[in-house]
């Protein structure tokens, strides 16, 4: 019973990933929807490194 219903929300989980990668694959072949991605993982690789930097300084301060 727990079998099937894991299978049952496995399938509508990547069922319902497949359709949202579906749509945004038209947003990301144009022009401005790659900027916008780019700019936009772009700062979140700068924040996480900046806050690992962080992180890393509260630590040492503490020793």
């Amino acid at each position: 019973m727990m079998t099937g219903a894991f299978m049952l929300f496995s399938f509508i989980s990547l069922s319902c990933y497949g359709l949202i990668a579906q749509s945004a694959k038209g947003f990301l072949t144009g022009g401005q929807g790659m900027k916008w991605f780019h700019r936009v993982t772009g700062g979140l690789f700068v924040s996480m490194g900046l806050g690992y930097c962080h992180l890393k300084a509260r630590l040492n301060s503490r020793s």
